[in-house]
């Protein structure tokens, strides 16, 4: 919006408005323009010419999260094809999008109340109705000035509400010790050769940036499908007074069905692949094949992989819900055999089995 409203640029404007024309500045942690061919000599049009692009992919995404939709929001911006969400053709065909955009519609003037009231006229006479004011164009967006966008973004505030893991490492954090089963698991790692890891389940980033510590030379990846946790780990990291600039936070469910040009596995690929107590809620709360997972993380690997299995299951302070009858370690270790090499099996607590791997 800035680059379009002319703040940035004295001629130049853009074509188009793509989210995905810009990428995190690593140094300064904030966006910046990468695709330079959506650029064009000109001045800044008074109204915002990609609306709905950067409704689509941005506004309303945000606008959901501050009211705690998270599911909606993240479902919006999972979707393979750009401005759709199944199982309407376009954006724009969804109910949501006009109930919550009320602010950027048509405003109701005096010519909206006069079709109005004359409506309500004709409802009593059926062969009438064929003239009614055709009112429903008051439903459709308009182009609103970039101004205006931009104080409908900023009067946005963080959501005032509480997701499952939202504070889950703050315990850790405040602690200040670091964990015998964190430490142990760092020391296997300085036995292997990587430079790059992605940590799947990294929830308030507090294990990545222990592995940074202890690896500083390394570039990670902390992925978590909670946007409050992974807001936290985020934060935490930027506002640190040695923020780790080889670190990355991003919101990603990876056991949501994708496509695109290149698979989840190949965007985030790397030479270790992390996912530390989180098997037990794929397989026994989300009942995610384990085939497909462990091809997952399989692809994902270039080398090694470092993972837990919990025995106990859906275990919590001493009580461990029944777990069904397949759900062993011999079973676990028959999946992961199909497609690594065990290096370590190590029970690090009760409900805590490291596995660390390498592919084949």
């Amino acid at each position: 919006m800035k680059i379009a409203s002319n703040r940035c640029c004295t001629s130049l404007i853009l074509r188009e408005s793509f989210i995905s024309a810009t990428t995190k500045y690593t140094g300064a942690y904030h966006p910046m323009l990468v695709d330079f061919g959506s650029l064009k000599k000109g001045k800044a049009e008074p109204d915002w010419p990609f609306f709905k692009e950067i409704i689509a992919n941005a506004f309303l995404p945000l606008l959901l999260w501050s009211k705690g939709d998270f599911y909606l929001a993240n479902l919006i911006l999972s979707d393979t094809y750009p401005n759709r969400l199944q199982p309407f053709p376009t954006f724009s065909n969804a109910p949501v999008y006009f109930e919550k955009l009320k602010v950027f519609r048509k405003k109701r003037d005096l010519q909206y109340w006069f079709g109005f009231f004359c409506n309500l006229f004709l409802i009593p006479f059926p062969p009438l109705r064929k003239y009614q004011f055709k009112i429903w164009r008051y439903r459709t967006l308009r182009n609103p000035a970039i101004c205006e966008v931009q104080r409908e973004v900023e009067k946005l505030e963080p959501p005032k509400v509480w997701t499952e893991w939202d504070a889950y490492h703050e315990p850790n954090y405040s602690d200040g010790a670091v964990s015998s089963r964190f430490l142990r698991i760092i020391e296997l790692l300085k036995s292997i050769d990587w430079t790059t890891a992605v940590d799947l389940a990294g929830n308030g980033g507090y294990f990545t940036m222990q592995v940074l510590k202890n690896f500083p030379e390394a570039k990670m990846l902390c992925l978590d499908y909670d946007s409050r946790a992974i807001e936290r780990a985020y934060t935490r990291n930027i506002t640190a007074e040695a923020p780790y600039k080889n670190l990355t936070c991003g919101m990603i469910n990876f056991c949501y069905p994708s496509d695109g040009h290149i698979p989840l596995s190949g965007r985030i690929s790397s030479d270790l692949v992390i996912a530390l107590a989180v098997t037990h809620h794929l397989f026994l709360r989300q009942s995610i094949s384990s085939e497909v997972f462990f091809d997952f993380l399989h692809e994902t690997s270039r080398k090694y992989l470092a993972i837990e299995f919990m025995p106990l299951g859906l275990w919590r302070e001493g009580v461990a819900p029944p777990v069904p009858a397949w759900y062993t370690e011999e079973w676990f270790r028959k999946e992961l055999d199909r497609r690594f090499d065990v290096i370590v099996r190590e029970q690090l607590e009760e409900n805590r089995v490291f596995f660390l791997c390498r592919s084949c």
